[in-house]
């Protein structure tokens, strides 16, 4: 599976996307986002290389985390 940072161009926010199948060529994708909660307009941003996964995983879990504060709050 690949990793693919998209940013919703409703609400900004970037999040990781895990498939099967090359999205470069896309430019950008409708699909669900997990913070507007709803389907919307993303840009693919980059794939994640193994190696970039690791630094990166901090960075966009404390997202996830950010946002389950909010939704639970």
């Amino acid at each position: 599976m690949t990793k693919w940072v998209l940013r919703c161009t409703r609400c900004g926010r970037t999040w990781i996307l895990e498939v099967s199948f090359d999205l470069a060529s896309m430019g950008r994708i409708y699909h669900y986002c997990p913070y507007c909660r709803r389907n919307t307009f993303h840009e693919v941003v980059k794939r994640i290389e193994e190696d970039e996964e690791e630094a990166q995983q901090g960075e966009y879990s404390s997202l996830a985390q950010r946002r389950q504060t909010v939704v639970s709050s």
